[in-house]
Formats: C-alpha cells, sequence, structure tokens
C-alpha cells in the first residue's frame, strides 16, 4: 500500500472514530437529560426577613404542554450553601405555580433561589441571582448623565433626583453616589 492510502485511511478511521464518540455522546446527553423546561417570572432584589414571591411555569421542552410538577425553593448564599427552605409545592393542571415566601433576616448580598422541578419527565434545577438588601428604601432615585456613553478620562455629569416611593416628592437627603466600571468595581469614589 503506498504512503498517501495508509495516511488517507488512518485519517478516515480518527473521523470515524471522532464520528462515533460524538453519536455515543448525543445518546447519553438524550438517555440522561430532562426532557421539561422551567421558566421562572421573579423579583431581583428583596429585603431580609421580608416576603417575596415569583411565578414557576413547567413545560415539555418538545411539545410545549405544560407538566405538573413538584416545586421547591431554597435560598443558597453567595457560595451556594444552603440558607433556608422557603417553599415545597406543586403547580396547577397548567404547570403554573404562583407563590409566596417569608425570606430569613440574613446579611445583605448577593444570593440565588434554586429552584427543582420533579415531574414525569424529569428532574431540574435552576439557580436565580438576587439580591438581599437590610431594609427596604422609600426612597426612589433618578441619576440623568450629559451623555450616553464616556471616553476613558472624559468627565462625568450627572444629576441626581431623590424622591419618596409613595408620593413621588423630592427628598432633602445627602446621598453617597459610587461610579461602577464594567468589572463591578467602585474605582471612581
Amino acid at each position: 500500500m503506498s504512503k498517501k492510502k495508509a495516511v488517507a485511511l488512518n485519517i478516515f478511521k480518527v473521523a470515524l472514530v471522532i464520528i462515533g464518540l460524538m453519536v455515543i455522546f448525543n445518546l447519553i446527553t438524550f438517555l440522561f437529560t430532562s426532557n421539561q423546561q422551567i421558566k421562572i417570572s421573579k423579583q431581583d432584589n428583596y429585603t431580609s426577613g421580608g416576603s417575596g414571591g415569583c411565578q414557576i411555569a413547567v413545560m415539555n421542552m418538545m411539545s410545549n404542554a405544560p407538566l405538573q410538577s413538584k416545586i421547591a425553593i431554597n435560598l443558597l448564599n453567595k457560595k451556594k450553601k444552603l440558607e433556608k427552605k422557603l417553599f415545597d409545592g406543586s403547580t396547577n393542571e397548567n404547570g403554573v405555580l404562583t407563590t409566596s415566601f417569608d425570606l430569613p433576616k440574613v446579611t445583605a448580598g448577593e444570593y440565588f433561589l434554586e429552584i427543582k422541578a420533579s415531574s414525569k419527565s424529569g428532574s431540574d434545577k435552576k439557580l436565580e441571582k438576587i439580591n438581599i438588601f437590610e431594609t427596604q428604601s422609600v426612597n426612589r432615585i433618578t441619576i440623568n448623565l450629559d451623555k450616553p456613553l464616556y471616553k476613558p478620562g472624559d468627565e462625568i455629569n450627572f444629576r441626581a433626583l431623590l424622591t419618596n416611593i409613595h408620593d413621588d416628592k423630592p427628598v432633602k437627603k445627602n446621598a453617597k453616589v459610587y461610579i461602577f466600571d464594567g468589572n463591578e468595581d467602585a474605582p471612581f469614589l
């Protein structure tokens, strides 16, 4: 056999092995992956010791048919360790659950809601990042900038208006302003 034919045969064998591995991987993924989809509608910010809520819909990925599912909602800390079990229940016949829950008193910061869904189509879990604050603010701040985009070294001019969330009247109060860069660092204090 010529060298060219031997090289071509080896390339063909390697290609067959790669294709075989891809088929095996796809088969394993198909067999061991859940056939359900979880959709979550929730707030992003919560108050420590306060209440919160969310709506969860579970559907079949192939047919989009609703799935009755058992749902568990847990609060995880930044390291994704369990802080508290918040809710155990089930979706209705339309595959939807609208629920409220009480949050524990925790230190302000970034947390996760872990939503677990188990149905006849499988079991899945989703992590949703949330922020928990010490107290709920009664004020809202609106910040207007002098231009939509800044270059490094540009001067940033802004106007801030602090209002009461209940009646929208201006509030006379000092406020600290922090400007964050794209990495969520605050180098411009």
